[in-house]
């Protein structure tokens, strides 16, 4: 096999663990004009080498990639959790899934901080399992919630108030989908009253310079820092 590029493995790493990728996560690990042509390029080389694979959904309506059974082993020899394998992609979950691994990628830019996807959790004794979960040097855990449907109040108010009781969780930040989405996320946080930080930012804001984080204490610069 030929000798695989850093960017090459974190892009297989990434794509083990959140079960797919776009083209448009890929681009994120280039810059500038040439993002989307390196992007390209890349799919391209790691498929001719039978590390990605191409899959149609027609609920994305553009072509994912997969990591093959070789792509896997080079996620797993590279420091990725061992991840059961799923067979296809969830065409109910497609669009949050892609979503998340979005936010993900974004929150990776701004903070020093160590991802655990869902998938991985659920093998740990979290009972209430979580997007992902960002892992930061001083110990901190924040929760991470991607909400991309309309949900009733009194459920996301127990679906809020849920990590009370958490202790390895230290912060929860929800990234709402859409503007009706996060009007509701934060009517529910509020009215849950919890005494632990939760934060709610819209998902376009998230991409925005210097993003401010809802709290009910008021707008927090939560990415502010690198490490917290």
């Amino acid at each position: 096999m030929a000798k695989l590029q850093t960017r090459d493995i974190e892009i297989l790493k990434l794509c083990y663990e959140q079960q797919f990728v776009l083209r448009s996560h890929v681009e994120s690990f280039f810059h500038g004009s040439c993002a989307e042509r390196e992007a390209r390029r890349r799919i391209q080389e790691l498929g001719g080498l039978r590390l990605l694979r191409r899959e149609l959904t027609p609920i994305l309506k553009q072509p994912a990639y997969r990591v093959t059974k070789a792509g896997c082993t080079v996620a797993e020899l590279n420091g990725s959790p061992y991840l059961k394998p799923q067979a296809r992609i969830s065409l109910v979950n497609s669009v949050h899934d892609a979503k998340v691994t979005s936010v993900r990628l974004r929150i990776s830019k701004l903070w020093n901080a160590k991802f655990t996807p869902e998938r991985a959790l659920k093998e740990n004794d979290l009972y209430e399992i979580p997007d992902g979960v960002f892992t930061f040097a001083s110990g901190v855990n924040v929760a991470l919630e991607l909400e991309n449907s309309v949900k009733s109040r009194s459920r996301l108010v127990k679906l809020c108030g849920r990590w009370e009781n958490i202790q390895s969780i230290n912060l929860v930040l929800y990234v709402a989908a859409t503007a009706a989405i996060e009007k509701t996320v934060k009517a529910a946080v509020t009215a849950a009253q919890s005494t632990k930080p939760i934060g709610v930012i819209q998902y376009d804001k998230l991409f925005a310079d210097a993003p401010a984080v809802w709290t009910v204490k008021g707008d927090s610069f939560w990415f502010s820092r690198r490490d917290l």
